[in-house]
């Protein structure tokens, strides 16, 4: 398998090994219309951390960093209370009346 992500001129490619020689002819043909450059092994994608693990053949997508820039932006930062689960960990009950203006703002 063959994956190509992009967004306007952030381009990505991954692909299984053995079809290697598959993923570069792709890359030339692309780069004989488009300048290409090739910063090395991917660490961010469109604000999106990516962290490869070759061992675990795994590839894990972080967004934390702007998880951290609401949670300070909203004074949740310093409570720590978004680090554990970004669900409420009490039951939840239906809300039965309307909101107040200032609440609305809150949430």
């Amino acid at each position: 398998m063959i994956l190509l992500l992009f967004y306007v001129n952030n381009i990505l490619l991954f692909n299984d090994k053995n079809l290697s020689t598959r993923a570069l002819d792709l890359i030339k043909t692309i780069s004989e219309r488009y300048k290409l450059e090739d910063i090395g092994p991917v660490k961010w994608f469109l604000r999106i951390r990516v962290i490869r693990d070759r061992a675990a053949r795994t590839i894990t997508l972080l967004y934390d960093t702007y998880i951290n820039k609401v949670a300070k932006r909203f004074n949740l930062a310093e409570s720590g209370l978004y680090l554990e689960t970004p669900l409420a960990t009490i039951e939840l009950v239906k809300y039965t009346r309307e909101a107040l203006k200032q609440e609305v703002k809150d949430y």
